[in-house]
């Protein structure tokens, strides 16, 4: 098995895509196709970002192949989710109380999570709203395939700024949300 990296333009555009998302949070990006079929689209903020200085847990399985692909193609250490920098979610059980947050002295330290979702839209049924940083006024967000109550825990509400996670959710076409640990996730109007 050749161990799947992102060089050059894919490298580019996934960068372009994850720090924008994070930059304007709720807003909708588009990834790079994979750069192979043993990396899903939820794996690629993991793959792009992950170095051998981190820690990197998937689905709390230590042997589940793309935690194994991660740590070939990125040099980081597979590790329990509390002590994971990178935390991949493929399924609906998203511990977000159980990762690191970090601290205000070292804010660095804090977990990065990564949860594929089934779908993501500007608008909808069931939209939760946020606000802070990079968002002008507040942008709305719908997210199917994730649980109401994970949604809203995410945000300010994953630590005391600027301690707190970052969380970037993932369709399987590659569509891409970022939730930063600066915004505030309230329950839209139904």
């Amino acid at each position: 098995m050749a161990v799947p990296v992102l060089t050059g333009t894919p490298s580019q555009a996934a960068f372009d895509a994850i720090l924008r998302s994070l930059s304007e949070p709720g807003s909708i990006r588009q990834l790079p196709p994979s750069p192979s079929p043993e990396v899903p689209a939820y794996a690629m903020v993991a793959l792009a970002l992950g170095d051998i200085d981190l820690g990197v847990c998937v689905d709390d399985d230590p042997m589940h192949p793309v935690a194994l692909m991660l740590r070939a193609a990125t040099g980081m250490t597979i590790t329990g989710r509390d002590n994971a920098q990178f935390v991949v979610c493929s399924n609906e059980a998203v511990p977000v109380g159980n990762l690191l947050t970090g601290t205000a002295l070292a804010p660095e330290d804090a977990a990065r999570l990564t949860i594929a979702v089934d779908d993501l839209d500007a608008d909808g049924d069931g939209a939760v709203v946020l606000r802070g940083p990079g968002v002008p006024g507040e942008r709305r967000l719908c997210v199917r395939g994730l649980d109401r109550k994970t949604l809203l825990s995410l945000g300010r509400t994953s630590g005391t700024f600027p301690a707190g996670i970052d969380t970037w959710l993932v369709t399987a076409e590659g569509r891409i949300a970022a939730i930063p640990r600066s915004t505030t996730v309230t329950q839209g109007e139904h």
